[in-house]
């Protein structure tokens, strides 16, 4: 079965070896804005949508093995850990859902 997923980023992003994403787009758009404890936030947001097929999802428990799983091994298959709720997909397809400028 296919699913759709979102990623919520403060640049333009055209290609990448492995990024997170979320099922739910309200997420995404506020990983986008970073919004931190200061009151920083990015100027602009993009949000992409990309699909994977969820049999081919591998389960990851342990959130600090998924969380350093994109950035020390080559992933052949989307990753999902059920305590955040997200997902790191390999070489997506990103599809541009929106760009806005942020204004608090």
């Amino acid at each position: 079965m296919k699913m759709t997923l979102y990623h919520g980023t403060g640049q333009e992003t055209t290609s990448a070896d492995a990024l997170y994403f979320t099922a739910k787009p309200d997420e995404a758009k506020a990983f986008a804005l970073a919004l931190d404890g200061l009151g920083n936030y990015n100027e602009e947001s993009w949000i992409y949508m990309t699909e994977i097929d969820t049999d081919d999802v591998v389960v990851e428990d342990d959130f600090e093995e998924f969380d350093s799983m994109a950035y020390r091994q080559h992933l052949e298959s989307p990753i999902y850990n059920p305590e955040s709720g997200w997902y790191i997909v390999p070489n997506p397809r990103l599809t541009l859902v929106e760009h806005f400028t942020n204004e608090l």
